[in-house]
């Protein structure tokens, strides 16, 4: 629901109108869903609320477009969109609490199929699926399989880190989501540099001294995580 409330969004606002909101909201209500439903008295140090402090905040930095107007309809999407991909991550803990982390994926993965399949009541969903077919060219499949191959790796990965993190720290997860959009500046600004006939990236001072105040915030939640 999550997922597809946010695409809903993407597909009639811009990304740089949602993520802001969305990167924001959604450790908060992964925390406050991990202290509801957990039933356990586990607590976040000062350090530890900190960090997620500044995480949320890095995050909220970096993706921010100072020319982008934000709506009452973005923010809307944004809550929706944070509040179930928030309880997907709390019940997703709440499976890994009595499953191995193998089984209690593929019990996640089943019931998101199953949900998927109720697209199906939607008439246009069934033409895009049973409709006369796409041909891809072959450049595309080229940048396609690994796009989607690094993209589920990154999801597993993102689970086993759910199972292994105490409930009360599911938030701080979500928080890490800032060091994505790190990672993502860097290879942007690699590539626009090294081909720019592909990819061109023009930064303006007043953006870059942004990204950096953004990348030290995230800097500083990460040492103090990793001090812990």
């Amino acid at each position: 629901m999550g997922v597809f409330i946010f695409l809903v969004g993407l597909k009639s606002f811009e990304a740089s109108r949602i993520m802001p909101a969305m990167g924001a909201l959604l450790p908060i209500f992964t925390f406050g869903f991990a202290l509801i439903l957990s039933g356990q008295n586990e607590v976040l140090t000062f350090s530890d609320i900190t960090a997620f402090v500044l995480l949320i905040f890095g995050t909220l930095l970096i993706t921010w477009q100072k020319k982008k107007t934000i709506t009452l309809t973005n923010i809307k999407i944004a809550i929706l969109s944070a509040f179930f991909f928030a309880l997907y991550f709390v019940l997703a803990k709440l499976v890994y609490l009595e499953q191995p982390f193998i089984s209690g994926f593929i019990w996640t993965r089943i019931g998101a199929f199953m949900a998927a399949l109720s697209l199906l009541f939607s008439k246009e969903v069934k033409e895009d699926i049973f409709g006369r077919p796409k041909f891809i060219q072959r450049k595309t499949w080229v940048i396609f399989f690994p796009n989607e191959v690094a993209s589920a790796s990154g999801f597993i990965l993102q689970n086993w880190a759910i199972a292994l993190a105490p409930f009360v720290y599911l938030g701080i997860i979500n928080a890490l989501e800032g060091v994505k959009y790190v990672f993502v500046l860097i290879f942007t600004l690699f590539l626009s540099l090294k081909f720019p006939k592909i990819l061109k990236e023009e930064v303006s001072r007043e953006i870059l001294f942004q990204k950096i105040i953004a990348i030290l915030l995230i800097g500083g939640g990460l040492v103090l995580l990793a001090g812990r």
